[in-house]
This record gives C-alpha cells, sequence and structure tokens, in this order.
C-alpha cells in the first residue's frame, strides 16, 4: 500500500561550481496523488568520485527490479555537465529487499510503537539486520494498549543476525491469534538493530 518514487534532483548552482548535477531521491506516496520526501537532501544513490562514469549525474530508470533478496536499481550515468551530448551510459545500484529506508538503535534500546493494525491469524515476520550483541523483539498490545497474555515483551524470543524474513516467536506462541472485529499495535524493543519492515503472514 505505499508508492515509491526517485525524483530526480537538478542541482544548477552545483553544476555551476563543476559538481554534481542530477541525482535521486526517495519520494512516498500512499496514493499516488500527495508525494512526501522523507529524507530532502539526502541522495538514495550517491554520485561517484571526481572523473568516475557517474560523477555528475544519476538518472533514474522509471522501474525498479526485485531479484531474489535485493532490489534492483537501473539508472543512466555520465561524468559530463547537463549538456547536448552527454554521453549516458548504464549503471546499477543495489539495495536489500524492502531497505530503503530503517528504524535503527544503538547500544541504548529503542521503541517502535505501530499504528492500530488488524490483520487475520498469522506469523510475525520482520526484516531486519541486528549487530553482534543486539536484538529484535516484540510484544502484541490490545485495543486498549495492554500487553496480550502469552504476547508480552518478556515472552518474546529474540532476533539476532542479519535476516530478510525472522520469524517473531515467543515462549508458548509462534501465531498471533486475531478476531476480524479485533485491532491491536506491535511494540518492537531494538538494541544494536536495524529495523527495515514487518509483515503478518496469514495461517
Amino acid at each position: 500500500d505505499l508508492y515509491i518514487g526517485t525524483p530526480w534532483i537538478f542541482d544548477t548552482a552545483s553544476e555551476a561550481r563543476g559538481g554534481p548535477v542530477i541525482w535521486p531521491e526517495l519520494a512516498v506516496s500512499r496514493d499516488g496523488i500527495k508525494w512526501h520526501r522523507p529524507f530532502p537532501g539526502q541522495k538514495l544513490i550517491d554520485t561517484g568520485p571526481k572523473n568516475s562514469p557517474d560523477s555528475r549525474q544519476i538518472r533514474m530508470a522509471s522501474a525498479l527490479v526485485e531479484q531474489d533478496d535485493k532490489i534492483l536499481l537501473f539508472y543512466g550515468q555520465t561524468d559530463r555537465a547537463h549538456v547536448v551530448d552527454m554521453r549516458v551510459e548504464i549503471g546499477m545500484a543495489t539495495l536489500r529487499l524492502d531497505g530503503f529506508a530503517a528504524m535503527t538503535a544503538a547500544e541504548g534500546e529503542g521503541t517502535v510503537l505501530t499504528k492500530p493494525l488488524q490483520f487475520e491469524t498469522g506469523r510475525l515476520f520482520v526484516n531486519a539486520d541486528v549487530a553482534p550483541g543486539g536484538y529484535v523483539k516484540a510484544e502484541i498490545l490490545d485495543a486498549q494498549g495492554r500487553p496480550r497474555s502469552g504476547y508480552k515483551l518478556s515472552a518474546s524470543k529474540e532476533v539476532t543476525g542479519d535476516q530478510l524474513k525472522a520469524f517473531v516467536e515467543w515462549k508458548q506462541k509462534t501465531i498471533i491469534t486475531m478476531d476480524k472485529q479485533q485491532s491491536c499495535q506491535i511494540r518492537f524493543i531494538l538494541k544494536n538493530a536495524k529495523l527495515y519492515s514487518f509483515a503478518v503472514h496469514r495461517e
């Protein structure tokens, strides 16, 4: 339920100084009409060092390609200014699957609380990169914000390592049971970890 955009940023002042000219940033939209740039000024793909093939311009292709555990980002690249003959070549960068952005915590624990969610009974998994000594844990809260029995933080098993699809389990629970009329929230606790995405697989 999210559109991804890669608008080209054209910096005329930088071009005049002989620096980078065009590069992509990240944009997102829920409806394809109203767009938001979550990281304005931060390049999605950085231009290369001086005299490299992509040192001045990176022009994103119109589509992203999902292949196995990566997203392939193809683009036109050149080390020339914005002129008629730019000698554009093909370049490519890669991202981890769903790796556009992450909620990140260092040595001190961080907390991520979702909005109220409604979903069918299923298993919770996370896409996360956890450094040594870190973890991702989760608890399920009911509509009143209280931890549900069996899904409390104290019962959550730690997710560790770099995993695209790590299932979150509790001591006595592997499946989140839900009634269609129920809503819940998920509270994630992170330490030395990056949480890229989560989802519930229906059982």
